[in-house]
């Protein structure tokens, strides 16, 4: 258990630096500080409850297993346990069991090892896998292959059965704790969520002015209408958080991170979600039929940097994602980047690479990632 990183969550101050020096008293125990950034790196999470209750365990950023102070008899909680809890313990207890407890949750995160690089090859193609059936259908029945074609509305919900069946295979239950954490990882900063919803639409605002400023046409409200845009906002949002966000940036994004770092990863995964994309530009009836493949390519990946910043400066939350990308369709859409106006699309991405490009370097390619977080 050589080097376990603790974080420790308390809301007295006492108890706080009580529990800090009797884990600091085992040479194979690190306290990290502050919590807001150790919730994410820490391999185990001491919580004192103090008056509050075991709900409030779910507010807590990070996928770590928590161990739990604060009941009279130990094992014993009040209400729905939160999943990653390993155990629960009286505060009367010794110290020496404290101790015990949180080297044994230390040892169960890696009775589930990360999955290789096949494991990691098998999430991408659970994500890829039901939207290209679905999309290749249509686009075969267009070209007279087929008389038939799959509902395209099951594009993105045929994701969810096959990333959960995957993810449990590679990454067992832990790799599901982490990822089901992640979903629900709604407290984050405030300023996340205005960048997420904000900064789609400052790019496409900058974009219809450039096109507008160099006598080109901006198509605003041709493909997506006001009132649509804001009920693709609302409906997006949730669509995304449970089916594509879960794969790309709740269960790929941190493997990948942790093997090759933030910057290397945003690229790897922006480059899978590129290529999951491609279909689109074939499919009747969609935005992103016959545009451009370059810019189009260019687009995503550097969208994928700004995601990943995004969603490590919300501590890993996968609905700061969400939002995002639905923001991103609703506002691309409404304004005409994805229309028929392709000049649109060349300035939307250059916008972006920039944005992208400057990000990386005023993070010096961290992206907001902790230095010490996995």
């Amino acid at each position: 258990m050589s080097g376990t990183r603790v974080a420790v969550v308390s809301p007295d101050g006492r108890v706080r630096t009580s529990l800090h020096h009797l884990l600091t008293s085992d040479d194979r125990l690190t306290v990290l500080d502050p919590v807001d950034t150790a919730l994410e790196a820490a391999d185990v999470v001491v919580v004192d409850l103090g008056t509050g209750r075991p709900g409030s365990l779910r507010t807590l950023g990070g996928a770590a297993p928590l161990v739990v102070l604060g009941f009279d008899e130990p094992g014993h909680p009040v209400g729905s346990p939160d999943p990653r809890v390993f155990a629960y313990l009286s505060k009367s207890e010794a110290p020496d069991r404290l101790l015990t407890t949180v080297r044994a949750a230390a040892a169960s995160t890696t009775s589930a090892p990360e999955p290789g690089r096949w494991g990691t090859t098998a999430l991408v193609l659970a994500v890829l896998v039901g939207p290209w059936t679905v999309w290749l259908s249509r686009v075969a029945e267009d070209r007279g292959v087929i008389g038939w074609h799959v509902p395209q509305g099951l594009a993105l919900w045929s994701i969810t059965p096959v990333l959960l069946l995957t993810l449990g295979l590679v990454s067992g239950r832990a790799g599901l704790r982490d990822l089901g954490s992640r979903l629900v990882r709604w407290r984050v900063p405030a300023r996340t969520y205005g960048v997420a919803l904000g900064l789609p639409a400052v790019v496409s605002l900058l974009t219809a002015a450039v096109v507008a400023g160099t006598g080109g046409q901006v198509p605003v409200g041709r493909l997506l209408s006001w009132p649509a845009a804001l009920v693709y906002l609302a409906y997006g949002t949730g669509l995304f958080l449970l089916t594509e966000e879960a794969g790309w940036r709740g269960t790929l994004l941190p493997r990948v991170q942790r093997r090759v770092g933030p910057a290397v990863a945003s690229l790897v995964v922006g480059a899978a979600w590129a290529v999951w994309h491609l279909p689109l530009l074939a499919v009747p009836g969609e935005h992103d039929r016959g545009l451009p493949l370059v810019p189009f390519l260019v687009l995503i990946v550097a969208t994928s940097v700004l995601v990943t910043g995004l969603v490590n400066a919300a501590r890993g939350s996968v609905v700061v994602a969400a939002v995002f990308h639905a923001s991103f369709d609703a506002c691309y859409s409404y304004v005409g980047v994805v229309g028929p106006e392709h000049r649109m699309l060349w300035v939307a991405t250059g916008l972006t690479v920039v944005m992208a490009a400057a990000l990386l370097v005023a993070t010096r390619g961290r992206l907001f990632l902790p230095e010490d977080a996995r």
